[in-house]
This record gives structure tokens, C-alpha cells and sequence, in this order.
């Protein structure tokens, strides 16, 4: 149950990733683990309503997926589990064979982004939908619920990404390389609740 498929994903990932709590309660009654990582993304075609699961998501645990898509009542399911709320993505690595000129150490480019940072970044629309346009306010409403919740079930709120960002710090919609949209900052009161 826990062998990743051709795209590396298991069946758990898969119904987490896509919102089906009722098969993911399924698998986990069943014996799937609940700490099962991505072994990689899964390529996907522009302009596409597939299911795709990014580069960026490898490593990543069903409880970070359920964080990232803000779905505290699956959050709440992996825990009940076993699944542990403070594992991180791993640490994502540009190997020299993969730069050009092939010359120069293996250096870190990416990963070690806890939950919180990931229900950040997030959005509940899973980003499937070419033209979605999530409503900011709600979106907002919805990260501040699922941190919530993360903390709750013992997320660590001191947890840094790769980069030293923590999630009291961070902005919901921030794209993973630091860049801002700005049409998917919350109000400003939203953060009332971390103070």
C-alpha cells in the first residue's frame, strides 16, 4: 500500500493531494503510514486540469500536503494516525551533473518548509484549476484556521525553511521563491491572533 506508484506517489499522497478524507481515513484504517513522503513530481501539461504533483512537493508528507491545501479535518485524520506535524519537506539539492558545465559542488536549493509555511503558501483550490481565482479574504481565513490547527496538533510554530523564514513571519500567497502576489494578501487584521 505504501509502494509509490510510476509517478511516485502513493495511494494515501494521492487522496490527501486531491481532498478525498473519507479514502484517506479508508487507507489509514487499512495500514498505509501516515509519514509516507513523495518520491517525486509528476509531469504535467500547461493549460491542464490534471492532477499534478510538482517538483517542489518532493518529500513532501500527506499532513504537509493536507496543511498546504488547508484541510484541517484531514490534518486532524493523519494525526489521529501517527502522522508526526513537524516533519518538513527534505532538503532539495542541484546536483553538478544538472547545471550547466557540469562543474562546481552539489549545493541546496530548496525544501526543509515545515507545515505552517506550507499552509502559507498554499491554496485550498489545489492550484488545478487554470483560471481559478480563489477569494483572498477566505483563502486568508482558511491559513489562519489550519495554522491554527498544526499548532494544535503540535506543528512546531519555530520551524524555519531552508531560507530562515518561520511562519509568523510569512505571508500567505508567497510563492516558494519569496515573490509576492499581491492580490492574495489577507487584511491586515487577519494576523491579529499570532500577537
Amino acid at each position: 500500500m505504501d509502494t509509490p506508484a510510476a509517478n511516485g506517489s502513493t495511494p494515501l499522497v494521492l487522496a490527501v493531494h486531491s481532498g478525498h478524507g473519507h479514502l484517506a481515513a479508508f487507507l489509514l484504517e487499512h495500514g498505509a503510514n501516515p509519514n509516507v513522503r513523495l518520491e517525486r513530481g509528476s509531469p504535467g501539461r500547461r493549460s491542464s486540469e490534471d492532477w499534478v504533483l510538482k517538483a517542489r512537493y518532493e518529500s513532501a508528507t500527506p499532513f504537509w500536503f493536507a496543511a498546504h491545501y488547508r484541510e484541517p479535518e484531514i490534518m486532524r485524520l493523519l494525526v489521529d494516525a501517527g502522522a508526526d506535524p513537524r516533519l518538513t519537506t527534505l532538503e532539495t539539492l542541484d546536483r553538478v551533473s544538472e547545471r550547466a558545465g557540469g562543474v562546481g559542488p552539489t549545493r541546496a536549493v530548496g525544501g526543509l518548509v515545515p507545515p505552517l509555511i506550507a499552509a502559507l503558501q498554499g491554496a485550498s483550490d489545489r492550484a488545478r484549476f487554470v483560471m481559478s481565482r480563489p477569494d483572498p479574504g477566505r483563502e486568508a481565513q482558511l491559513a489562519v484556521e489550519t495554522i491554527k490547527v498544526a499548532v494544535e496538533l503540535g506543528a512546531d510554530v519555530n520551524a524555519a525553511d531552508m531560507r530562515g523564514s518561520r511562519a509568523p513571519h510569512s505571508t500567505p500567497g508567497t510563492a516558494p521563491a519569496g515573490r509576492r502576489s499581491p492580490s492574495r494578501r489577507p487584511p491586515r487584521d487577519v494576523w491579529g491572533w499570532w500577537e
